[in-house]
């Protein structure tokens, strides 16, 4: 994530700003002093307003579980970065005592890239937000960027709730991170039309042959006309990346089928978008709605 198109994320694939949050800003801090030596690095940047303006989430909780897992950008196509081997991210799990902004249960797990974090820990938590997918789970996540442990006698830090106000407890009901599976039902190339499935293979040819298809892409897009697209995108390891572009006439359907990359975390997004912008890659789409998508079926690849 994104992930082609939908889950670019920060540092690690967010939707957000790219930039450290802990340079962002020089004002004085107000975060709570650490009160456990364990967490000098969670706490080591100062967490300012400005920097708690930015947050998409923010919740106070405590670590019950920490797993190294892939990042779905490791390994993405569209990431300039991607490594050989990617290396594995913490992916930690909170219980959730208060939200601020948004209510996404009572369990929420997010990736930790750079944040030692440890189990039994008791903290305010900030980040950018955005959907992910690692070990067949699928749904609401995010990227912590900020956070400071605070003491067992407050309820929160008095500084969080003045610039993000008044904290909730959180939903029972919510499950922002459910196992969602869906069966494979799209076949390569089964649509015809002016874009042929474009197929690039580590060659020296690929930019040249990614462009081409994007154009044809774009082309029909911006003319109002409906189009199929099909790309498919190797890793590094020989792995299919597989992506439908599926323009009705008004909307653009986007689906990454990440099910066959064994080095990443799997799955298939959908993003439902009302529009589609150029990169240097793959189109991105605009103001788009997430969900986990039906896959390509194996035998139907190349």
């Amino acid at each position: 994530m994104l992930l082609s198109g939908a889950v670019a994320v920060a540092g690690c694939g967010s939707v957000a700003d790219e930039s450290d949050p802990a340079e962002s800003s020089s004002e004085s801090a107000t975060a709570t002093p650490p009160t456990n030596p364990d967490v000098a690095s969670c706490a080591g940047s100062p967490v300012t307003p400005a920097i708690l303006a930015d947050a998409q989430f923010a919740f106070i909780g405590t670590v019950t579980a920490v797993e190294d897992a892939i990042h779905p950008w490791t390994t993405d196509p569209e990431n300039p970065n991607r490594p050989g081997i990617p290396a594995p991210t913490p992916w930690v799990t909170f219980e959730i005592e208060r939200w601020y902004l948004n209510d996404w249960g009572a369990t929420f797990t997010v990736w930790t890239p750079n944040i030692s974090i440890n189990v039994g820990l008791r903290l305010a938590v900030g980040g950018n937000a955005y959907h992910t997918q690692v070990n067949g789970l699928s749904g609401q996540s995010g990227e912590i960027k900020f956070c400071t442990p605070i003491a067992d006698f407050e309820v929160t830090p008095s500084a969080w709730d003045e610039v993000l106000g008044a904290s909730f407890p959180p939903s029972p009901a919510t499950s922002p991170t459910t196992t969602v599976a869906l069966p494979a039902t799209k076949e390569f190339g089964e649509h015809a039309g002016p874009c042929a499935p474009t197929i690039l293979n580590n060659g020296p040819n690929d930019q040249h042959t990614l462009a081409a298809g994007v154009a044809c892409f774009l082309t029909e897009q911006e003319a109002g006309r409906p189009v199929i697209w099909d790309v498919l995108i190797p890793t590094i390891e020989g792995a299919p990346i597989v992506s439908r572009y599926d323009y009705d006439g008004t909307m653009t359907t986007i689906t990454t089928d990440y099910s066959f990359d064994n080095f990443g975390s799997g799955g298939v997004i959908e993003k439902q978008c009302s529009g589609v912008v150029a990169t240097h890659g793959l189109p991105d789409g605009a103001d788009c709605a997430i969900s986990t998508g039906r896959g390509f079926r194996a035998d139907s690849l190349p």
